[in-house]
């Protein structure tokens, strides 16, 4: 919390400071195609202290229309007003795979502050694993200001097996403080925000079922509720036309979670970052405006 209410401090202070300064653009090629690099940790699941972590290089590509936009953050446009925006917006879950039954535990695999960088998760060893979900729904945002922002999406999930099945839906309400004006080519803001998941969401990822009791991991069911509070920092930078940069830090709470009980959840603090450094080799000569 310390480290919140620093952020919070400097960020309120810089967009005092700079808010008259900001560089603004309103439009952005077309298309554009590149190279970034990518370096990212992320947990397999809220409250798992098992990690996704990489560094790798991988193409860039946007696309852009007067009010749709795919590549970093895909999102049609639905309304668009000074105050007000709606938009559909998508986004996506890593798969969780499951080790072995038999498989030894890792170091600290009881550990809550552990970080395990593994790309098979113990903790559910021997349970089915959890195909990639992919989320779409609507998200309103309201502009109190031009650097306070308040977001209230709603996502319905789907799971990517043989087939597609529904993997639960879930609700945010979330709050942004942003360093620069709405229309410039720059961000950095610190939120924060409350996940909540409907029954189905949270059994997806924390319930155990009787056949997968084991000594140290007991039956549980989820009920809908919180899933986590969720507070950071993230940006993008456009350095020049052509080379952009951003990244986040995100920390996960589920001190207040309902399904912080769950024998799946390890550590009731996850956090998360990624840092992205992309160059566009090929840019589109007709631009495109955004809201």
């Amino acid at each position: 919390m310390r480290l919140s209410k620093l952020l919070i401090g400097t960020l309120l202070f810089s967009a005092i400071f700079f808010s008259n300064g900001s560089i603004k653009a309103v439009t952005k090629p077309k298309w554009e195609m590149g190279l970034g690099y990518y370096n990212f940790q992320l947990p397999h699941y809220y409250g798992s202290n098992h990690y996704y972590q990489y560094s790798i290089p991988l193409p860039t590509f946007n696309y852009r229309f007067d009010n749709l936009e795919l590549g970093r953050d895909s999102k049609l446009y639905l309304f668009d007003s000074d105050f007000f925006q709606i938009d559909i917006a998508l986004s996506a879950n890593w798969p969780v795979f499951s080790d072995e039954e038999d498989e030894d535990a890792p170091d600290n695999a009881d550990d809550s502050d552990a970080v395990i960088a593994r790309t098979t998760n113990y903790t559910r060893r021997g349970m089915d694993d959890l195909p990639v979900t992919v989320f779409a729904g609507l998200r309103s945002r309201l502009f109190l200001t031009d650097h306070l922002i308040v977001k209230v999406p709603y996502f319905h999930g789907g799971k990517v097996e043989s087939g597609f099945g529904h993997a639960g839906n879930t609700y945010e309400a979330s709050v942004r403080l942003e360093l620069f004006e709405r229309d410039s080519e720059h961000e950095f803001g610190i939120y924060a925000r409350n996940l909540y998941g409907d029954e189905k969401y949270n059994n997806f990822y924390y319930q155990v079922k009787e056949s997968e009791v084991l000594p140290d991991r007991e039956a549980y069911d989820a009920k809908a509720g919180l899933v986590a509070y969720t507070y950071g920092l993230s940006f993008f930078f456009q350095l020049t036309e052509r080379l952009k940069l951003s990244g986040r830090y995100l920390i996960h709470n589920l001190e207040q979670s309902v399904i912080k009980d769950s024998p799946l959840v390890k550590s009731e603090i996850s956090r998360d970052y990624y840092l992205i450094i992309s160059y566009s080799f090929f840019l589109s000569d007709t631009q495109v405006n955004l809201p």
